[in-house]
């Protein structure tokens, strides 16, 4: 497994959001312009206190004030093989890295993932998702693309293992006490409103609320009620009926308060299946 520095031209547009627009228009090794350029790698030194079957060696970029340090074996190259051992015993890539260190292993786990699919624990197989079953098979429609199967499968598994990883110096986070201080930024999700839309709402709850009190008012310092009770009194049928077929006299038949009216009249019949005539006679 070798590992180099790319240079990666790519064009984006954010009108859709999740980076749907990214195109990688261009990728080519990277071209230094001098010797001093050139990265030092560096790869760890453990003094032949392990066996290759029991450690995974930590590698990557190492400060030109460390290049002759002695827990580290130094090279100044644009690419660096990587050192490892098959992880067949371990059937595929680990889940958890819990020394947070996945960038010491994980080459050796994607590798195995790559080429021991059943044994991976993910379903590259194309079983369970018709989508990734039709790039297999558009891919195995010639040799000079079916390789590019295996490459996928590494290229998946190895950046789910280190994108976005960040050690703490603590096992599994959990640590007694943390050396590095961690910084959090709380993500609170929140709803903004458009005010400028809520205008409308606005103004029909400022006219109901005008209503209310303007009918407050007037309801405390005139007889509004009364009033509108003798106007409901005046459409009432029974009334109508009583004050034009028992007429008496000096007795207002809309002016009656409820138990008056009903004590009055409540007992009169009135049929309107006769002729009006007769109901007047009657």
């Amino acid at each position: 497994m070798k590992t180099t520095i790319k240079t990666v031209s790519f064009s984006y547009s954010g009108t859709q959001g999740l980076l749907k627009n990214l195109i990688i228009t261009d990728i080519q090794d990277k071209t230094y312009s001098s010797e001093g350029d050139i990265p030092l790698w560096g790869i760890e030194n453990t003094g032949n206190s392990y066996e290759n079957g029991s450690i995974n060696l930590v590698w990557g970029f190492v400060s030109p004030a460390y290049e002759n340090h002695p827990n580290a074996s130094t090279v100044k190259q644009e690419s660096l093989y990587l050192t490892g051992y098959s992880m067949l015993a371990n059937a595929g890539q680990l889940p958890i890295y819990e020394d947070n260190m996945p960038g010491s292993k994980f080459y050796a786990g994607s590798m195995e993932t790559a080429w021991n699919v059943p044994g991976s624990g993910v379903d590259y197989s194309g079983d369970s998702n018709i989508a990734l079953w039709a790039r297999w098979q558009k891919l195995s429609e010639s040799a000079e693309t079916v390789s590019l199967i295996s490459n996928l499968i590494f290229t998946n598994d190895a950046a789910s293992a280190v994108v976005g990883t960040k050690g703490v110096l603590g096992p599994m986070n959990e640590a007694p006490s943390n050396l590095v201080p961690i910084l959090v930024t709380p993500t609170v999700p929140k709803i903004k409103y458009h005010y400028p839309f809520a205008i409308p709402a606005f103004i029909a709850a400022f006219a109901l609320l005008a209503l209310s009190v303007a009918g407050i008012v007037l309801g405390v310092k005139g007889r509004r009620i009364e009033r509108m009770r003798i106007h409901l009194r005046r459409v009432s049928p029974g009334r109508i009926f009583t004050a034009f077929l028992y007429p008496e006299p000096g007795v207002d038949t809309f002016i009656l308060t409820s138990k008056e009216w009903s004590k009055e009249m409540s007992a009169k019949l009135i049929d309107l299946s006769s002729d009006v005539n007769d109901i007047l006679k009657a």
